[in-house]
């Protein structure tokens, strides 16, 4: 048993990390304390910290790629599985970015709202909405742009609509002229109101 220097509370050796150079080969504060300090270092230095990570990374680029490049031969199936649970657990996350990447590549995200933090938790929420429906129902759902960015149409929340697969499928690359107006006009006024609060 050890007590930490700074809860002051008595716990098992494993509660601390270790440490050479004390007697017992354990640190002073134990795990909690030291991450909570951790955490509290990284927010008052997190410019800092970067920096010196990226200046160590590009300093010792080799020896961090061998060593990668070794952990993952070694544990290939532990990736494999961790990659796969971390994906599924995280659909939705996975589905908004690649939407957003290909929305990017078409030229498609409205200027103003590239950096709206807002507009990507809509988007965000939009396609964890179509991953509920489709678990809740056991229909898979898409999240549709009703304008279709091949015909030009925005990458935007207020473009988006969740609808079955085989509606996806059936309507296609189709849009209807008043849709398409409507969804233009609507971005206007978006667009003006983001101007009007700044």
């Amino acid at each position: 048993m050890k007590t930490c220097n700074k809860c002051g509370e008595t716990k098992e050796f494993y509660a601390f990390g270790f440490c050479k150079a004390n007697k017992d080969g354990h640190q002073v504060y134990c795990k909690m304390c030291s991450n909570d300090n951790n955490k509290k270092w990284y927010i008052k230095n997190k410019q800092k910290h970067n920096l010196n990570s990226n200046k160590n990374y590009q300093n010792n680029k080799a020896t961090y790629n061998t060593r990668s490049k070794k952990w993952h031969n070694e544990n290939k199936e532990k990736h494999d599985l961790l990659n796969t649970l971390y994906r599924q657990n995280n659909r939705a996350l996975f589905r908004t970015y690649y939407s957003k990447r290909n929305a990017y590549k078409k030229n498609a995200v409205p200027s103003f709202l590239k950096s709206c933090k807002l507009e990507k938790l809509r988007i965000l929420n939009t396609y964890k909405l179509s991953m509920s429906l489709s678990k809740a129902t056991g229909i898979e759902h898409h999240v549709d742009h009703m304008w279709p960015l091949s015909d030009g149409g925005p990458h935007w929340s207020g473009n988006l609509q969740v609808i079955t697969s085989t509606e996806n499928q059936i309507k296609h690359a189709k849009v209807d002229p008043a849709i398409k107006a409507t969804i233009q006009e609507m971005l206007i006024e978006e667009e003006q109101m983001r101007y009007a609060q700044h």
